[in-house]
């Protein structure tokens, strides 16, 4: 008897998230897999074209349904329009659920993919009342640490009230998965279920690297490129990489942004006023040319605050970055910190130290190309060994018995 499998999250294709991956993989499986998710506005806050309240909202394909529901878009991302995206989002979530209660659809597993917030994780509890099903949490986002870590919340009250909630939501899930080591002991703090460490990994199209999209970003061929890829947001420390441009404002290195969030403007802006600054930024791409842009750089760029939960944070990016073979400049601390000193796969920039980092990054830039080579080679082999797409794909396929 085919298993019949309930997926809640907030982000799922077109936009890039590893959600999709697993709702392939779990289709595979001959399941019948429903998708409940939002209509897609993520990172430009914005519809995608061709999806709206009337477009693209229902899709019915190979034992796969999607159900993307009504939201308010993130808009320009402030708090504001944030909120009414949460808010919108849990009001449509939370119909959609009595929906399914009351016209009694089955499931045997519920998954909840966590980014943020984390108000869709109510909704399995509330349909478990109905129906017993076994619910896994996958948790890349924990509360109240995040908030606390953004200055978004700095009341001692409040963040005590989140964590109790948070207690709640995860004692009522069978098991929790964790992309980084480092969130075992917060969550095990709140929770005495059963905790399986689940990293991120590369996008299939990226192991495979077949390269069929030619990217050119037009920069002389005697300047070394560092490139980024993903949110530009706040919680991404491009303070402190500003502060790195500022200071190589002679050298012959360029700076390519590949993406999009919150801080975007801030960079542009900064750019505006200072022309002499060597960056160029250029808009999310597909997962399948995302390659051929990083097969044009030299070095990677991973980056996040050295503060709080981000100390625990393992970027998917970094995932991205050691299958490609690309040694990586990292401005990070804590577990991806580790990770690449033990693949020994690039160096480890303190965004304390502005000064001493510079220093550090020249040197790197200037290594001889075998040096640099290796350093790509190395993440690579690490890659292989632990974080590979058939290893995370054999994970799922032995959860869903």
């Amino acid at each position: 008897m085919e298993k019949r499998i309930l997926i809640y999250t907030n982000h799922f294709y077109p936009e890039n998230f590893k959600i999709n991956d697993v709702v392939n993989w779990i289709s595979e499986l001959n399941c019948h897999v429903r998708v409940i998710t939002q209509i897609p506005n993520y990172p430009s806050g914005k519809f995608f074209k061709g999806y709206g309240f009337f477009k693209n909202t229902y899709q019915n394909k190979d034992k796969k349904i999607v159900n993307r529901l009504a939201v308010i878009p993130r808009g320009n991302g402030r708090k504001i329009n944030l909120i009414l995206n949460y808010i919108s989002f849990f009001i449509s979530c939370f119909f959609f659920t009595l929906f399914i209660i009351l016209t009694k659809r089955k499931y045997d597993y519920i998954l909840v993919h966590h980014t943020s917030p984390p108000f869709i994780s109510i909704f399995p509890i509330i349909y478990n009342l109905f129906y017993k099903t076994k619910k896994i949490y996958w948790e890349l986002d924990i509360w109240p640490e995040t908030l606390y870590s953004l200055n978004i919340i700095k009341s001692n009250m409040i963040n005590g009230i989140i964590r109790k909630a948070m207690t709640i939501i995860y004692s009522n899930y069978d098991k929790i998965l964790i992309s980084s080591r480092g969130f075992n002991k917060i969550i095990r703090s709140r929770y005495n279920g059963d905790i399986e460490y689940f990293p991120n990994w590369a996008d299939q199209l990226i192991e495979e690297n077949l390269d069929t999209f030619k990217a050119r970003l037009n920069i002389p061929d005697d300047y070394k490129i560092l490139m980024y890829t993903g949110n530009i947001g706040f919680a991404q420390n491009f303070e402190f990489i500003l502060k790195l441009c500022e200071n190589t404002i002679d050298q012959k290195i360029y700076w390519v942004l590949i993406g999009d969030g919150r801080f975007r403007k801030n960079i542009e802006n900064k750019i505006k006023l200072n022309q002499s600054l060597k960056i160029k930024i250029l808009d999310p791409v597909k997962t399948e040319k995302i390659s051929s842009y990083l097969n044009l750089a030299d070095f990677s760029i991973l980056s996040l605050k050295f503060k709080g939960i981000f100390r625990n944070t393992v970027p998917a990016k970094l995932q991205t970055y050691m299958c490609l073979s690309k040694p990586i400049i990292g401005i990070i601390d804590g577990e991806a910190k580790d990770i690449i000193l033990e693949a020994n796969c690039g160096i480890i920039l303190d965004s304390n130290k502005i000064k001493e980092s510079t220093t550090k990054l020249l040197k790197m830039i200037n290594e001889d190309h075998e040096t640099i080579r290796t350093l790509g080679h190395n993440g690579k082999k690490y890659y292989e060994k632990i974080f590979s797409t058939e290893m995370r794909k054999k994970q799922i396929f032995k959860l869903i018995k």
